[in-house]
């Protein structure tokens, strides 16, 4: 495996977006796909923090080269980061 192909690995979230400010909810994981099936768990976890979360958007982002960090609800939506 090269260093490009590992870098790619692990880079989907599912995100939130309010205006000009996003979080990602959770993730990492490997393919957009895995990260879809996510989206509705976060949206309703995001819910029950913040009901405002009801006019936010929610979907799938690839995080930027280098970023690793866990989702804000992986915890909560039994993901391992």
């Amino acid at each position: 495996m090269t260093k490009h192909s590992e870098m790619k690995k692990r880079s989907y979230y599912v995100s939130v977006v309010d205006g000009s400010d996003y979080r990602f909810l959770a993730g990492p994981f490997d393919t957009r796909v895995e990260a879809l099936t996510k989206v509705e768990p976060a949206r309703k976890a995001a819910i029950a923090y913040d009901r405002k979360a009801h006019f936010y958007g929610f979907g799938v982002a690839k995080a930027p080269a280098g970023w690793d960090k866990p989702g804000v609800f992986n915890v909560e939506l039994g993901v391992a980061a």
